[in-house]
């Protein structure tokens, strides 16, 4: 997967689908994260991700991204601990 960017139109089927990880144990607060990882990555303790945060409430559903990045420099493991920013990405899924 190739991530230049994400779209609206990217549906979520296709976002569960391509993500390497998911955390859904902040699902009953309407918070869901989506982790991608660069080839080779063996943990989640490394700086080899890019983390999606997706938040529903009242009805709206927003995708903000770690640190405001697309770029394979985060820890998994700090997801909690980074803020979160709109971005105008576009997940790009090849195969």
């Amino acid at each position: 997967m190739n991530i230049s960017g994400f779209s609206a139109q990217n549906n979520m089927a296709d976002l569960r689908q391509s993500a390497d990880i998911i955390d859904e144990t902040h699902d009953a607060d309407g918070i869901v994260y989506f982790g991608f990882c660069k080839p080779g990555t063996t943990g989640t303790d490394s700086e080899t991700w890019t983390i999606c945060r997706m938040t529903e409430s009242d009805g709206i559903t927003k995708w903000e991204w770690a640190n405001g990045s697309a770029g394979f420099n985060l820890v998994w493991n700090d997801r909690l601990d980074y803020d979160y920013y709109f971005q105008n990405f576009r997940v790009v899924i090849n195969g």
